[in-house]
């Protein structure tokens, strides 16, 4: 059977126990927690790679399923347990936060927030590089030998500079700043993408590899400080 089978018989697999949880008995909960060794197998891989966890993390996320840790962890090993549970929706927002609120949660979050939690803890906001220009937010990756210089934006559809201005970054960078033997990539988070500006940031001649994010608003739910008490019994 094809791998591209394999992987559809999988998620299908997945999101079918999942989705029966709330008829079954407690026990049956655990079928969304498996080692790392078995979603391979299952996927039809000898072995994990980075395209191979990538591919089906955006495979499951088509059908609305998260993983925790995510699969394109870089240091999971093949017993590490793998917790499958259903995203929840968006919740619904009248207009996206401000560019620099985005700057100021993804630098203070960034190791929390996938995929950008596989880079390194170093985070520089609002960088300003030897032309006088600011670049919204650089990760100098240490351990991998590696920077990311990461535009932000909200104008959504209608960025239509970010690809280029982008491009233009990392090539300053490169030429100037990048330590020797260090790789670069490029990003772009927002809260749409056109697919005709992204096609313009695919077809660019950067110096290293790109990415375009999209960010959606989610809730969280968690005590507040000394609200939780145990049952009282009545006497």
């Amino acid at each position: 059977m094809a791998g591209a089978d394999k992987i559809g018989e999988f998620v299908e697999w997945m999101d079918g126990r999942i989705r029966h949880d709330g008829d079954r008995d407690e026990s049956a909960r655990d079928v969304r927690q498996l080692k790392l060794s078995t979603v391979i197998a299952k996927c039809g891989w000898a072995k994990r790679s980075a395209s191979r966890m990538e591919l089906l993390a955006a495979r499951l996320g088509e059908r609305g399923l998260h993983c925790d840790p995510p699969l394109t962890t870089e240091d999971l090993d093949r017993d590490h347990r793998i917790r499958f549970s259903r995203m929840l929706p968006p919740v619904p927002v009248q207009t996206p936060p401000s560019e620099q609120d985005l700057i100021a949660y993804i630098k203070s979050n960034h190791r929390l927030i996938p995929p950008l939690d596989q880079y390194g803890p170093g985070i520089e906001a609002e960088y300003k590089l030897p032309s006088g220009d600011r670049v919204d937010l650089l990760i100098k990756d240490v351990r991998r030998s590696r920077w990311l210089v990461i535009e932000v934006e909200n104008k959504g559809a209608k960025n239509r500079e970010a690809p280029a201005q982008l491009c233009d970054y990392m090539a300053e960078v490169k030429a100037k700043l990048l330590p020797a033997g260090y790789d670069i990539e490029g990003m772009i988070i927002s809260a749409e993408a056109d697919p005709r500006h992204v096609e313009l940031l695919m077809a660019a001649r950067a110096p290293g590899r790109l990415h375009w994010l999209t960010f959606s608003m989610q809730l969280q739910l968690q005590p507040a400080p000394g609200s939780v008490r145990a049952a009282v019994e009545n006497l």
